[in-house]
């Protein structure tokens, strides 16, 4: 087995087996759960080989769980029109395990046959893109190939899920049409194998005719503060940078940031109507206040540490995190301007000590500037954030400038 280098892998040793050859990995893609693909290779002799598969299967759980890539010369000819032992054990381990056999095209072809005994069975046959067979001259054997799609991730793609909809199920239809079902093929069966293919065919019509299974949509969730005025004008900003990238006019450049400035002032606009209007509804109320704070993000007590702490303040064009100094420039700016001390801080040496001011730990970056006053905000937030992410507070002489 050939690995490229830049691809990282585990050898999975504790699924190999004595009683056939087989060798698997473990491989690691970006954004994806781990891969197990594995070779193998059956002796035309060999008459238990399926058998031991099976339970190499069965005995680890990882086959369940992740994604399953097996190929190599089974000597199984999968192409041949009339069933025979040999092949009914192969396909009584795909069925088993949901495999999917993907090679469509005989792989050994000589003067007196052609057969499909190089096989490549996944377990997810919707994430390999493309597969085939390669003819060579060196080799009575073709060569086998199959490509598996990469994962990308997709701005605004709409994400869904696979379910059952039990809109229409209930306990007794299911139950009077499980009665109806003719259950004499599994009763009847000589082979567990073939016992269990049919009774799970039979399972799952019925459940099919009263569950079904479907795809449902599973809607982004937007932040609170967003709007349909948004989302139109965050739509024609794209539409007009896309127009733009394939032209490169000027004149779609400017009405694309004519645009974009609109979105940004848009936004800036509803994320601080919104935080200004949850606070003021509960700023009589400190349990209620906290609440909101919490569902607007602010750190419990319990993650809120002094090497975590994300509270900063701009002193002298200086970004500083030490709480201490912080604490200090907010005293003194309050006594220098002779405004009312919080009723939640309490003043020794000239500190603030214990002020909710110290335990809120938001730093936002604003692309646009708004000026407030410094008591209108103490009474309000205690120095809450206005729009959610990292805030970089200014101190000035009567007002704190957010950008």
């Amino acid at each position: 087995m050939y690995i490229r280098k830049d691809l990282s892998f585990n050898h999975r040793a504790d699924l190999d087996h004595e009683g056939i050859e087989i060798l698997r990995i473990e491989l690691f893609l970006p954004k994806t759960k781990p891969i197990l693909i594995g070779v193998t290779y059956r002796p035309p002799t060999q008459q238990d080989f399926y058998s031991i598969l099976d339970f190499v299967f069965s005995s680890s759980n990882d086959f369940l769980q992740y994604e399953t890539i097996l190929l190599g010369d089974l000597n199984t000819n999968v192409l041949c029109s009339k069933s025979y032992p040999l092949l009914q054990w192969f396909n009584s381990f795909m069925n088993m395990f949901n495999l999917t056999q993907v090679i469509k095209e005989p792989t050994r072809i000589c003067s007196t046959s052609s057969t499909g005994i190089d096989l490549i069975l996944v377990s997810d046959s919707d994430k390999i893109s493309q597969c085939g067979v390669i003819h060579t001259t060196f080799s009575d054997h073709s060569i086998i190939y199959c490509t598996r799609k990469l994962t990308k991730c997709y701005f605004s793609s709409h994400n869904t899920v696979t379910l059952r909809s039990a809109k229409n199920y209930n306990k007794e239809n299911f139950q009077a049409r499980l009665l109806c079902v003719d259950w004499t093929p599994v009763i009847l069966s000589d082979n567990v194998n073939n016992a269990w293919v049919c009774f799970k065919h039979l399972l799952l019509s019925v459940l099919d005719s009263i569950a079904p299974v479907k795809q449902i949509r599973i809607k982004q969730r937007t932040q609170t503060w967003m709007d349909s005025d948004i989302l139109q004008a965050i739509s024609e900003r794209d539409k007009a940078f896309y127009k733009y990238k394939h032209d490169k006019c000027q004149d779609n450049f400017e009405t694309f940031k004519s645009l974009r400035n609109h979105v940004q002032q848009l936004v800036y606009k509803a994320k601080k109507d919104f935080f200004t209007n949850s606070i003021k509804q509960n700023k009589t109320d400190s349990k209620a206040l906290w609440k909101t704070l919490k569902s607007l993000g602010l750190p419990s007590k319990k993650a809120s540490t002094d090497s975590s702490s994300n509270i900063c303040l701009k002193i002298n064009d200086n970004i500083c995190f030490e709480k201490k100094l912080i604490a200090e420039n907010f005293n003194s700016f309050i006594h220098l301007r002779k405004l009312p001390t919080p009723p939640y801080s309490s003043l020794n040496s000239g500190v603030i000590r214990r002020s909710r001011v110290m335990k809120i730990h938001y730093r936002t970056f604003l692309a646009n500037h708004a000026t407030l006053d410094i008591l209108e905000f103490l009474n309000l937030i205690y120095l809450c954030d206005f729009l959610g992410s990292r805030t970089i507070l200014t101190l000035r002489s009567s007002t704190i400038r957010w950008f």
